[in-house]
């Protein structure tokens, strides 16, 4: 009897010697960036434009409209959304649909001021845009009552669309289209160009679509698309490019009518379109 209490005794005593088991480490806490005293919506975009009407700042160094964003671009620009709460969207684009960039912030106010004293005043008729014709670049303000932006896309110049000084050929053509061969197209065009209709095609381009119809292996009819001249400026001097290319059209009511010796053009004009046929 006494043994077996003794023996108890012993064991308890062990038990109270042997170290408890060590703990696991608690999980890493991840705090997000704050942002520095005094941080402003302002120096939120300093990075995001460039010191030229109508370019990307250096938080986009390395990124090619159109081209998939590489991982150090992807990486800063995730940065930069935490610290700011801005949000950044690109679509590289592919064959049926045109790359664009926008950077939005949740402040509605003074954007279009800030960027006209960093570049310059904008165009204004409709819309808020800054053009860039050496990097063929387009700026547009985004502006609504809970938040402001900018967004990029590619852009040309009137003179780069109409082409005054080829008087058989307009810039949104790879070729004189009426009457080429449906091959030669193809071969011009690549992957962009895709059938839409048993007898059509079509593709897209930087501010508009074109629309073939085919009949046998020829191009017989060309249209335009989602032109986006919406503003009365833009419309007039499409028209007056045109004038100075062929000479004066034919008026038919909304129509104008340039007859050339294996096409006619036609320009359609309406308070909110533009539309260009080619047959």
């Amino acid at each position: 009897m006494h043994a077996q209490v003794a023996l108890a005794i012993v064991l308890v005593g062990c038990g109270r010697d042997e170290p408890p088991p060590p703990r696991p480490p608690p999980p890493p806490i991840h705090v997000a960036p704050a942002r520095p005293p005094g941080f402003t919506w302002r120096d939120a975009f300093a990075d995001v434009i460039g010191p030229q009407p109508a370019t990307l700042g250096r938080l986009f160094d390395g990124l090619v409209l159109g081209k998939p964003m590489p991982a150090d671009v992807a990486a800063r620009i995730a940065t930069w959304q935490t610290t700011t709460k801005g949000r950044v969207h690109y679509d590289a684009g592919d064959q049926f649909s045109l790359p664009s960039l926008e950077i939005n912030l949740d402040h509605p106010e003074g954007l279009a001021a800030y960027l006209a004293t960093a570049w310059r005043e904008p165009t204004r008729d409709g819309l808020v845009e800054w053009m860039n014709t050496t990097q063929h670049l387009r700026a547009d303000l985004l502006q609504n009552e809970r938040e402001s932006g900018i967004s990029f896309s590619e852009g040309y110049t009137i003179d780069e669309l109409i082409l005054p000084l080829e008087p058989e050929r307009l810039g949104i053509e790879p070729m004189p289209l009426i009457g080429a061969k449906l091959a030669d197209v193809q071969a011009a065009l690549g992957g962009r160009l895709r059938r839409s209709a048993e007898d059509g095609y079509d593709w897209q381009q930087p501010t508009l679509a074109m629309q073939l119809e085919v009949r046998g292996d020829r191009i017989v009819r060309a249209t335009t698309q989602n032109w986006i001249t919406n503003t009365e400026r833009v419309k007039t001097k499409l028209i007056a490019a045109l004038r100075r290319k062929w000479g004066e059209p034919v008026r038919r009511g909304e129509l104008r009518i340039w007859k050339r010796p294996h096409r006619t053009i036609t320009v359609t004009v309406e308070a909110a379109s533009f539309a260009l046929a080619m047959e």
